[in-house]
């Protein structure tokens, strides 16, 4: 087993409201219990300190922690700098966002629980997430959010679920590209689904 950290350069920039200009590094980090860490590094470009994130994903092996950060948009980058910047600064500052207590009922739950996926998709910038994404990324409990996608999928239609390569990723369709700004064409065009006529081929 392989027990030294990788790392990658990607092709993006992060341009942050404290100034500067920032090369972003993906690190895959090894764990004892074989599975690994995604770690994000912010490299200056005109030298100093590197700002770093904590472990932003847990994944089962280094490849795909590279592909899980090639899933996710400019926002979320900006977003991931933000929080390892004031943590930096500020090391007992809270490191995440405190759920508030969801009803008892499990149809009001849900639909809050729904809304703040959406809220994932639009601060990552991406129409495709990685359902681990966003158990990763939302303080709510995994069988929370599993009814969110139900109620996303079944009831709004704003995307759909499928597995490529035993990998589970989440899509918006057309309509959900739509609401959060996206062309119609980033909508999924996974297999159609007769609950989802906008992502049945053409007529």
């Amino acid at each position: 087993m392989a027990s030294e950290q990788v790392n990658r350069r990607i092709d993006l920039v992060v341009i942050p409201s404290q100034g500067g200009t920032y090369h972003v590094r993906i690190h895959a980090k090894p764990r004892s219990d074989g599975r690994w860490d995604g770690v994000v590094e912010f490299e200056p470009d005109a030298g100093g300190e590197s700002v770093t994130t904590g472990s932003e994903t847990t994944q089962r092996t280094a490849e795909e922690v590279f592909e899980w950060s090639a899933g996710l948009g400019v926002a979320y980058f900006e977003g991931a700098f933000e929080r390892a910047w004031h943590r930096m600064k500020d090391p007992d500052r809270p490191r995440g966002r405190v759920p508030e207590p969801l009803p008892a009922n499990l149809d009001a739950r849900s639909e809050i629980v729904a809304d703040r996926v959406i809220e994932v998709f639009r601060s990552m910038g991406a129409p495709r997430l990685r359902t681990s994404v966003l158990f990763d990324h939302t303080e709510y409990a995994n069988a929370d959010l599993v009814r969110a996608f139900e109620v996303l999928e079944q009831d709004r239609r704003l995307l759909v679920r499928h597995s490529v390569d035993g990998n589970d990723w989440l899509e918006l369709t057309p309509a959900g590209a739509r609401m959060l700004g996206f062309s119609e064409e980033e909508g999924t065009t996974s297999p159609a689904d007769p609950r989802h006529p906008e992502t049945r081929g053409t007529r």
